[in-house]
């Protein structure tokens, strides 16, 4: 609450035209007749302390609205009930305490219902009167100040006496959401003061009414959604939705969560505008598009396709607090993994790589491993779901599959930048290069998917020349057969073996005599674990064999005849493929025939 250095002096006049709200002495504020009393000290501009005494009869409130009498004496009035709001304003709890206990608390909150209630009866003739209309808000902001600095008790004293009050309160609030969250012919400032009133009350009565939570979130949804509500209040009404749902759990009140979908919009609107302008080093309203977030996928379907939304939360990417950065990391993956999250990356910002380019900025800085990893995999979902994944984020991907400690961003990264590369149109040198040495990292599924992403390069050409000539890819290969697991010696040899297929690649394959080795040496070993890699070396020895051109290059490989002729006898192979060994020995005994003459 805001803090006042020392009580207003105690009002002292009198009207016989007016309600006795304030009465002469110089010890006491009567809002009517003698009923409640709140006896205490406080000390005044001089600093000097003397008593004072509230009076407040509810039941003696005006039962009529304030009377159009002479402008001088409206003002005179307002002046007294001003002073009453100046004399709660203050920061001890234990007077606080006090006027809670002795019913100031109550008689406040029924005051502010009536006059609220008459108040709005009164609208046709606050339109003919200038004088009266403002005088009657004044009265009610008054009123509602009061009643908030009021509950700035102790938490204890609150819990204990708020049900005395609370019917009157929740009536007041809800006459207040009706009247200024929809016209807008009241004055700004006073109605904008009334608005935050509501928001501080509920704020901070929230937790002990959690059994009328539903009545005081349609209020404060009634001040987000109405057209006369300046932005400010909005925020403040928004923030305080949440502040209230802290504490009270969605999945037991499906009323609460329609209320919110049905006004998601208007609350995906206020957020979001109010949260681009602050500053990156400060905590703001993006914190409670989060809490939005949580309520539904049907209001995350409609975040992802605000731009503002979307904006604001990658704007908390660069915040100081890591604790926010996580939240928005977090924000985002709830995102992405919605079912309909594929209606995110139709949106201009994901196509732009907005929110791309940011991660890959947030993976190159953020040091904490658990959080890092948040990114990376972040990064690597949306890498896996784009139509064409951005270069920036793949490079970014290759940088932390090689560099990072985690094994984790190592497996995220190495996995998310193989399947990249699967719907790369045109791949580079670089690209394939980072592909081949993924096939020797020490995590099988980061493997697997390189091999698999080989594999599609196949179908073009061009990816086909520079993975032959200008990486080392057979030596690679060759390392892979001899010495890798089954698995990436079978995805191994089932890439050599669709390459081998194609005449015009034999004679670069056979002058790897490395490679060569580790395919005779690999068909020959006496247990075969892998049968299936183990036909794929077969096949591919005899299609580089199937023409005499090549032949030379295996003849520095004696051991491949004589098991060659083993492999005839003992395979049950069919005929056509008896046929094609029986050709192969033949061409390799004539080679060696010729080379010994």
């Amino acid at each position: 609450m805001t803090k006042c250095a020392n009580k207003a002096p105690i009002p002292q006049y009198s009207d016989p035209g007016e309600p006795n709200l304030i009465s002469d002495g110089e010890d006491s504020v009567d809002f009517s007749e003698n009923v409640v009393e709140s006896s205490g000290s406080q000390t005044n501009a001089n600093g000097n302390t003397f008593s004072k005494h509230v009076r407040i009869n509810s039941d003696e409130a005006p039962d009529q609205p304030i009377p159009s009498t002479s402008h001088s004496q409206q003002q005179k009035h307002l002046l007294g009930i001003l002073e009453v709001s100046k004399y709660f304003c203050h920061d001890n709890l234990e007077d606080h305490n006090s006027e809670i206990e002795r019913g100031v608390a109550s008689g406040l909150a029924s005051l502010l219902r009536r006059s609220l209630f008459f108040y709005e009866q009164g609208r046709e003739k606050r339109e003919r009167s200038k004088d009266f209309k403002t005088s009657g808000l004044e009265y009610i902001v008054s009123l509602s100040t009061s009643l908030t600095m009021v509950l700035h008790c102790s938490e204890p004293v609150l819990e204990h006496h708020i049900q005395e009050f609370e019917s009157d309160l929740l009536a007041a609030l809800q006459t207040i959401g009706n009247i200024f969250g929809s016209h807008c012919e009241e004055d700004s400032i006073l109605k904008t003061v009334v608005l935050k009133n509501v928001c501080r009350t509920v704020g901070l009565i929230q937790r002990y009414v959690i059994h009328h939570t539903e009545m005081y979130v349609e209020i404060l949804l009634k001040i987000v959604t109405g057209e006369s509500s300046p932005n400010s209040v909005k925020v403040d009404a928004a923030d305080t939705i949440f502040l209230v749902l802290e504490t009270f759990p969605l999945q037991t009140s499906p009323g609460i969560v329609k209320l919110l979908e049905a006004n998601s919009s208007a609350l995906i609107s206020v957020l979001s505008t109010a949260a681009i302008p602050v500053s990156d080093d400060e905590p703001n309203p993006t914190l409670r598009l989060f809490d939005l977030a949580s309520v539904s996928v049907m209001i995350r379907a409609k975040m992802m396709k605000r731009r503002c939304t979307v904006l604001a939360i990658v704007r908390h990417f660069r915040h100081a607090s890591m604790d926010v950065r996580r939240k928005a990391y977090l924000f985002c993956h709830e995102l992405v993994d919605d079912p309909d999250a594929s209606n995110c990356y139709s949106s201009s910002l994901f196509l732009e790589n907005v929110v791309v380019d940011a991660l890959v900025e947030a993976a190159a800085v953020e040091s904490d491993p658990d959080t890092q990893l948040l990114v990376a995999s972040l990064l690597c979902k949306i890498t896996k779901i784009q139509p064409f994944p951005s270069t920036a984020a793949m490079d970014q991907a290759r940088r932390l599959a090689f560099s990072a400690s985690n094994e984790s961003i190592v497996t995220e990264c190495g996995v998310a930048y193989c399947e990249g590369m699967k719907k790369e149109p045109f791949p580079n040198h670089q690209h394939i290069s980072a592909l081949l040495d993924f096939t020797t990292l020490p995590h099988s599924n980061v493997r697997a998917k390189a091999f698999e992403s080989l594999e599609t390069l196949l179908t073009k050409s061009e990816s086909v020349e520079i993975l032959l000539k200008d990486t080392p890819f057979l030596e690679k290969f060759a390392e892979t057969v001899s010495g890798g697991s089954d698995d990436d010696c079978e995805a191994a040899l089932n890439i050599l073996r669709q390459l081998s297929r194609s005449s015009r690649h034999h004679d670069t394959i056979c002058q790897h005599a490395s490679l060569l080795g580790s395919l005779i040496a690999f068909v020959a070993q006496e247990d075969v674990t892998n049968r299936k890699a183990h036909f794929y070396g077969v096949e591919i020895i005899l299609a580089l064999l199937s023409n005499g051109e090549t032949t030379a290059a295996f003849l520095p490989f004696r051991r491949l005849l004589p098991w060659l002729v083993s492999f005839l006898n003992r395979t049950t192979a069919d005929d056509a493929f008896k046929e094609q060994v029986v050709a192969v020995i033949i061409r390799l005994s004539t080679a060696y025939l010729e080379q010994d003459v």
